[in-house]
């Protein structure tokens, strides 16, 4: 089920209608007199419109069984929600399904061979109809979900006394405990939803226990993921029935795995989003108890994760009390660099311009990923005073964080002056006391932001331009990349051109390795190797090696690049180790513990949130996934570029 049933990845796009459906069929009604139902009228309704094709209709049924208050709500849509949640994660798998069998396709539709290319083309015409019917299913599961999730919220929240615990425990009971993830996150959603004085408690406490559980998951995924790679590395060196069969059984162990931990992120995030709501509805007189209990649950907070919530969650919360226990936790000097960092987001969140002092002194910190993260915090609070101290470390800092400053800086002058110190220096005696900050540029947006630089020690990959000296490349090789690209070459011959020129014009400091990836995954040295020639032409020997099959593992791909990256900002050693990504893919994910994009991208924002790597991605070839490419690039400070 990508997306935590879609509000807390995507937002509140994909799911306006049945919010607004909520406000006025669901919430609004309770205010209008003569407006109340019995429960048979209000079953009666859901039986007769509760499958309406028409989805106002049908949601409007679904709100309706809130509307005379009855607890008898939770039993009867116990089964439905369970069904629907169900079915949306099986349609979204069917979904991801057509897609792979589509890029398969692919081939015959742009080959010579008349007769394969019309027989794709049929069997594309199915595939598009099948698309079709799964992608309405999906819209109307989602909207069921959420329209089911507010009218047991609603009931619940206005129940009483005996009827009212009864109710509250048996939401707990299945957020908490049910078997099966899709539903536990259902349940997560009507708690964080629900409005009554013990909520905040309940709330806090399945945070704790889903990061407990996201703990342990992750210990048994490492097992897991060790026995899936063995399989895919054997099955990619001998293909066979035998090996074939070893790699689907430990593709469909880790993918089990990997799903219960999604489902417990999603919990998380949930229950994080209802704890923000509750506090900031709290009655005033009694929320800085709220606020107390949150900055207790942070308090006992143990892992640099969990404490990265809570102060995410408090900067939405926002306030006063909130500043000063921020600014309280900023003083302390033994925080570590994840906290700092943790911290740096909530106060870019909060924007408030009396941290701007603190953010200058994080510009020192000894770990780049603090400097990054106090660079971007600087930029976020669009405030005129940054300029002139992220000037001055401008001509202090070398590599991927000079790409940092200079963008922040341009961003908060709309001049364009790059990395040239001195022209900075006059522009800002000239205009300091009187310049206006800009509203905040968009997200980079492909090729023109990638090749815009000048000055320093520069390399590019595919025509996306840095300064990093710390780079990974990752490169597709499955059997498609075999394939005709631009320039009548295929794409891995393209892929090989292009690595040469990127590595051969790195700087003789810089350090940086590759990954390989089809089925399966390999790194071509086991820690990053210094620039020069000796590399240079040990990389030549080894892509003259190097030939393109098998399929698609993106996720095992990134997940390497990241581990390779080791602890991030956590690491003084930073000339040792990774700031920057080069991902390159000309397809979709086929295989691998996971082949869900917004899976994928999901994970990888976890993992990355206090590392700060930069992801460029480069897609090549029509077939690649636009969506997903230049998401992983935004979401990651990078830069996508379709080739």
């Amino acid at each position: 089920m990508p997306g935590c049933f879609w509000r807390v990845l995507s937002g509140a796009a994909s799911r306006g209608v049945a919010v607004g459906l909520l406000v006025v069929f669901g919430w609004a009604l309770a205010e209008v007199p003569g407006q109340a139902v019995a429960w048979p009228e209000a079953v009666a309704r859901f039986e007769r419109d509760g499958d309406a094709d028409d989805e106002s209709t049908r949601t409007a049924a679904i709100l309706g069984l809130a509307e005379p208050g009855d607890p008898a709500i939770l039993g009867y849509l116990e089964a439905p929600l369970r069904d629907w949640a169900r079915f949306l994660d099986q349609f979204e798998r069917t979904r991801l399904g057509l897609v792979a069998k589509m890029e398969r396709l692919s081939r015959d539709l742009e080959g010579s061979d008349e007769e394969r290319k019309r027989r794709a083309e049929r069997e594309k015409l199915k595939i598009d109809e099948e698309m079709r019917k799964a992608e309405a299913q999906i819209a109307r599961l989602r909207a069921n979900l959420d329209a089911g999730a507010g009218a047991l919220a609603r009931v619940g929240s206005g129940l009483k006394y005996g009827a009212a615990t009864d109710y509250v425990k048996r939401v707990q009971e299945h957020a908490f405990r049910h078997r099966e993830w899709f539903v536990r996150v259902a349940y997560v959603d009507v708690l964080s939803r629900m409005r009554r004085p013990e909520m905040l408690e309940i709330l806090l406490q399945r945070i704790e226990a889903a990061h407990e559980e996201i703990q342990r998951l992750g210990r048994v995924r490492q097992k897991k993921d060790r026995v899936l790679e063995d399989a895919l590395d054997k099955f990619a060196r001998r293909p066979s029935v035998p090996t074939q069969d070893k790699l689907l059984a430990a593709q469909r162990e880790a993918a089990a795995i990997a799903d219960e931990e999604h489902g417990e992120r999603c919990t998380l995030a949930l229950a994080l989003d209802g704890l923000v709501r509750q506090v900031k509805e709290t009655a005033p007189e009694a929320q800085d108890r709220a606020l107390s209990q949150v900055l207790a649950a942070l308090s006992a907070a143990r892992a640099v994760d969990a404490r990265a919530g809570y102060l995410e969650a408090l900067a939405r919360i926002g306030g006063p009390a909130v500043v000063d226990a921020v600014r309280d936790l900023a003083a302390k000097p033994s925080a570590g660099a994840g906290e700092r960092i943790a911290l740096a987001r909530a106060v870019a969140t909060l924007a408030d311009g009396t941290f701007l002092p603190w953010l200058v002194g994080l510009l020192e910190a000894p770990e780049w990923a603090v400097r990054a993260a106090a660079i971007e915090a600087l930029r976020a609070l669009r405030d005129r005073r940054a300029v002139a101290p992220l000037i001055g470390r401008l001509e202090k800092e070398s590599g991927r964080l000079q790409d940092d400053l200079e963008e922040a800086i341009e961003d908060l002058t709309g001049v364009r002056y790059g990395i040239h110190v001195a022209l900075w220096r006059k522009w800002l005696a000239e205009n300091g006391d009187s310049f206006e900050v800009p509203p905040r540029a968009a997200a980079k947006a492909g090729e023109a932001a990638g090749a815009a630089k000048e000055g320093g020690e520069l390399t590019s990959f595919y025509g996306i331009v840095t300064r990093s000296r710390n780079i990974v490349y990752v490169l597709d090789i499955s059997g498609s990349m075999n394939e005709e690209a631009a320039g009548n070459v295929t794409k891995i011959t393209r892929a090989r051109q292009e690595l040469r020129q990127a590595v051969a014009s790195l700087p003789p400091k810089a350090s940086f390795n590759v990954i390989f990836y089809a089925t399966a995954v390999s790194r071509w040295q086991r820690k990053m190797l210094q620039a020069g020639p000796a590399a240079t032409k040990n990389l030549e020997s080894t892509l003259a090696k190097i030939g393109a099959a098998g399929a698609t593992n993106t996720h095992g791909a990134l997940l390497d690049a990241l581990a390779l990256a080791g602890a991030g900002g956590a690491d003084l050693r930073y000339q040792l180790h990774v700031d920057t990504i080069f991902f390159l893919s000309d397809g979709h994910p086929t295989v691998g513990a996971m082949t869900d994009p917004q899976r994928i991208l999901e994970e990888v924002r976890t993992l990355n949130r206090l590392r700060r790597i930069t992801i460029h991605t480069v897609g090549v070839g029509k077939d690649h996934n636009i969506d997903f490419m230049r998401r992983l690039a935004e979401e990651n400070g990078g830069t996508y570029a379709a080739r």
